[in-house]
């Protein structure tokens, strides 16, 4: 129980945000910030796809991501507090 009102910050690094956005949306209801970047090495442009998910959800999302984009890079960062809309599945 505790895992459904624990949430997590996921970051995607990608060259493909719209595949990444799909695969994300397929798993979860929640929304998505999609960040033009640049790779200050390469000069390469990125984009961060960033959302706020609960943790239990977290295994699934990367599963599908990583799935349509093998060379996503993910991070994931704990999330102590969340102000705004976020969708919770109903327990059934």
């Amino acid at each position: 129980l505790y895992q459904r009102y624990s949430q997590v910050t996921v970051q995607f690094t990608t060259t493909d945000p719209d595949q990444v956005a799909d695969a994300f949306f397929t798993v979860c209801h929640h929304g998505m910030s999609i960040i033009d970047a640049t790779g200050a090495y390469s000069g390469r442009r990125y984009y961060i796809c960033q959302a706020v998910i609960s943790s239990y959800e977290l295994p699934d999302v990367i599963a599908n991501v990583r799935r349509v984009d093998p060379k996503v890079i993910v991070n994931t960062l704990s999330t102590h507090s969340f102000y705004g809309s976020f969708y919770q599945q109903p327990i059934e």
